[in-house]
C-alpha cells in the first residue's frame, strides 16, 4: 500500500489462499480485522500488489530432504576417502616387503 517504488514482495502461504477469512490485528494489536480471500485478492489488485503463494508445508519437506541426501553424500564421500586411504597404506605396506 505505501510502496510505491513496488519493492516489498508479497509471499503469501498456500493455507492462507485455502482459507475462506483471515484474521489479524490492523497496525495495532487491540482489536481484530476480518477478511474473506476473495476481498484480500480484491485489495491487492487494486492496490497492484502480485501475491507469489508458497506450499511452505512442501518447502520445509523438500528443504528437509535435500539436507538428508547431502548429509548422506557427504558420509559418502567419508566414507570413500577412508577406503582409498586404507587401499594405499595396504599398498604402501606391500610395497615395503
Amino acid at each position: 500500500m505505501n510502496d510505491k517504488t513496488n519493492e516489498v514482495k508479497l509471499i503469501v502461504d498456500k493455507k492462507v489462499f485455502e482459507a475462506k477469512t483471515i484474521i489479524f490485528p490492523p497496525m495495532q494489536n487491540n482489536a481484530h480485522t476480518e477478511i474473506s480471500i476473495e476481498d484480500l485478492k480484491k485489495f491487492l489488485k487494486t492496490i497492484g500488489k502480485v501475491e507469489t503463494v508458497v506450499d511452505f508445508e512442501q518447502l520445509k519437506k523438500d528443504i528437509e530432504n535435500e539436507a538428508k541426501e547431502e548429509s548422506k553424500s557427504e558420509a559418502g564421500k567419508k566414507k570413500e576417502g577412508k577406503v582409498k586411504k586404507e587401499k594405499k597404506g595396504k599398498e604402501a605396506a606391500l610395497e615395503e616387503e
